[in-house]
């Protein structure tokens, strides 16, 4: 169970596990199914149940939006859904537990400067927080991958490294 500062039950204790989700959100794990199937849904700080339990994976908020993997049985009634890969699609939720894209990506990095990586068939794009790809798929995919202060280091198909804005131009060469 989840308690208020005055004590007052927010969450009651029939879940099998509940984690926070930073920002003073709940990440709720429960199984479901007569298969015992587990998946996670998000609740709010007041208690308010946002999603359903849709997702095998809910990250942390960060700078007002989180990332979250959808469990296989929900990826195939996602829109635009291209990939046979029903493990790997994340997406991202604002504070009202909303989709803010209808893409799903194979691998999803938090915000920074405004924008997440995202990655498709192995290749490292970045999305805006109004879930538009505004930096197309055409690098490398780094473990760290994201902007600071503006500026985010990259590999290119040739697997030099060189920086870009977060307008996508080079500003160090690739080399």
């Amino acid at each position: 169970a989840v308690y208020n500062k005055n004590g007052k039950e927010i969450i009651p204790p029939k879940y099998n596990k509940i984690e926070d989700a930073g920002n003073g959100y709940f990440k709720i794990y429960n199984r479901t199914g007569k298969n015992f199937d587990y998946a996670y849904g998000l609740f709010s700080p007041s208690g308010e149940q946002l999603t359903e339990f849709k997702y095998r994976e809910i990250g942390q908020f960060h700078n007002g939006f989180i990332k979250v993997r959808l469990t296989p049985k929900y990826v195939m009634k996602s829109p635009g859904v291209q990939s046979k890969n029903t493990e790997h699609q994340w997406t991202f939720l604002d504070e009202n537990g909303k989709n803010i894209t209808d893409m799903v990506f194979e691998d999803a990095g938090d915000f920074e400067d405004g924008l997440a990586p995202v990655c498709k068939d192995k290749k490292i794009g970045f999305l805006n927080t109004k879930g538009e790809l505004v930096i197309d798929y055409k690098y490398q995919k780094y473990s760290g991958t994201k902007f600071i202060d503006g500026l985010c280091r990259v590999g290119n198909e040739n697997e030099r490294m060189g920086v870009i804005n977060t307008k996508g131009e080079t500003v160090i060469p690739f080399e």
